[in-house]
């Protein structure tokens, strides 16, 4: 009956031990910037790569590897010194959505079932010069979904930027339009309450 037992424990750890997917790549430079890992291009040490819960980093020739379940977001941290790139519509590309069996059925347009990870996710670096002093801007996810909630976050997030950070109407402009962007692409749901927006920016200093 041990033995039994002992044999049936076994068979189960090791079904799950079968079973954990894992996503690996390697977060390289991208010299020519055509989004694709090249054979001359050298992968880049010690970025942070997460799957929204465990963080890695990668190793000398730029390699990490990550366990994986059915629903999980892989994005690399942007190191100094190094920019993530952008889709033609300026939104960076630093992140796989690795979602085994899409979203679920909706009115709203969600993410297309993947299906399993691929063998290799890899991720694109550009070098780029930055100063050691810095502006940033930081705000929750209000998920807005009226015009007249939009109108009340562009409200409070022109005046922030204005005052806490000294730019003008146009820069503020070009700020608000890539906010709106974004926005645009997730306004399945609305848990906005003002009460609870928080916006918040501040100077960095290294």
């Amino acid at each position: 009956m041990k033995t039994f037992m002992a044999l049936t424990i076994s068979l189960a750890l090791a079904q799950t031990v079968q079973a954990q997917e894992f996503a690996k790549g390697k977060v390289f430079l991208d010299v020519n910037r055509n989004g694709k890992l090249d054979k001359n291009e050298k992968g880049i040490p010690s970025v942070s790569v997460s799957n929204g819960r465990e963080v890695v980093a990668t190793d000398k020739e730029g390699n990490y590897k990550l366990p994986v379940g059915n629903d999980n977001i892989i994005f690399v941290v942007k190191p100094s010194g190094y920019a993530v790139p952008v889709d033609e519509n300026n939104h960076p590309k630093f992140y796989y959505i690795h979602k085994v069996n899409g979203s679920p059925a909706s009115k709203y347009p969600g993410v297309t079932a993947t299906g399993k990870i691929p063998a290799s996710v890899n991720f694109a670096l550009y070098q780029q010069e930055e100063q050691a002093n810095f502006s940033a801007f930081v705000f929750g996810d209000p998920q807005a979904y009226t015009e007249e909630e939009l109108g009340f976050l562009r409200m409070a997030s022109s005046t922030r930027l204005r005052t806490n950070l000294s730019l003008n109407s146009e820069s503020v402009s070009e700020i608000w339009s890539v906010m709106i962007c974004l926005f645009s692409q997730n306004t399945s749901r609305s848990f906005l309450r003002w009460d609870y927006l928080g916006i918040m920016s501040w100077e960095i200093t290294t």
